[in-house]
């Protein structure tokens, strides 16, 4: 497969807003059309907006080398999503995590730079998830019987770095260094490395039964996957996967959701979940 420098797509600076950039060069990249190489620094800020997460589609293959580093500061919403999505190869990543995540869960969002009071989980997950699925992948979305989204796996899953939904499959991640500064105190570790959750497989269309004792039922799949280094976090995998492969994990120190003083440990409420470096489920 042939290469391209990210350079062809974003200025290289490493301080200037490059996400528009990032998110044009990973398109270009997919379906196999050739691997991209990240070979300088590179700043991604998505924040709170919902509109600046990048998605990752089919056969998108992304190598770092010499200088090449993404910097991140994604707050309560996924920096890279990976939805009903499949042969994706991310190597040698070179990731710094720089932001701080409130305790507090309502901490509003951002559309293309207008801000919304409602939480951003709930927002990214209902106004760009699952349109991007209808778009992307011809899930249907059918809400003649009532609103059906994209299924909640909940707030903490949506602060991952990366969010990994539905029949996604043959997902390869080797030697990635994901880090935050190396001053950083708790309130600025990583909130979640990697999430996993269930989603509607591609071409299915939804009709949800809300059913007499509450439940939900709509049709839906588990991501298949990896390999890797990690930083300081709160949590490195969380939720729900099968047919997976971890190999050769490092991870160094991680603690709990906090302030810049060490208190409301699990955030305002207790709404983020306490720390594991593995938090999986049966979903």
């Amino acid at each position: 497969m042939t290469k391209k420098s990210i350079s062809a797509w974003v200025t290289c600076g490493g301080t200037s807003d490059d996400t528009a950039g990032v998110a044009k060069a990973f398109a270009a990249a997919s379906h196999g059309a050739f691997t991209l190489t990240v070979d300088c620094p590179v700043n991604v800020k998505i924040g709170t907006d919902i509109a600046r997460t990048i998605f990752i589609d089919d056969g998108t293959t992304v190598e770092f080398t010499g200088a090449g580093k993404f910097t991140v500061d994604n707050v309560q919403i996924p920096a890279f999503v990976i939805a009903d999505s499949s042969h994706i190869t991310l190597t040698n990543w070179n990731l710094e995590y720089d932001a701080s995540m409130s305790v507090n869960e309502s901490i509003g969002y951002e559309t293309n730079g207008q801000f919304n009071p409602e939480r951003p989980a709930t927002r990214f997950n209902d106004q760009r998830l699952t349109p991007w699925l209808t778009a992307n992948k011809a899930v249907v979305f059918d809400r003649s019987l009532g609103t059906v989204n994209a299924p909640w796996t909940g707030t903490t899953n949506a602060c991952a770095v990366f969010f990994i939904t539905g029949d996604s499959a043959y997902v390869n991640v080797s030697g990635m260094h994901m880090y935050v500064p190396a001053n950083a105190g708790g309130e600025r570790f990583i909130p979640v490395a990697f999430a996993l959750g269930v989603n509607y497989k591609r071409s299915q269309t939804n009709l949800c039964d809300h059913a007499a004792d509450g439940e939900v039922r709509c049709g839906s799949a588990k991501p298949h996957l990896f390999r890797h280094h990690l930083g300081w976090n709160v949590h490195g995998w969380v939720g729900g996967l099968g047919n997976s492969v971890f190999e050769n994990i490092e991870s160094q120190r991680y603690g709990d959701l906090q302030d810049a003083q060490g208190k409301n440990v699990g955030g305002i409420g207790k709404w983020f979940a306490p720390p594991h470096l593995f938090y999986f489920t049966i979903p």
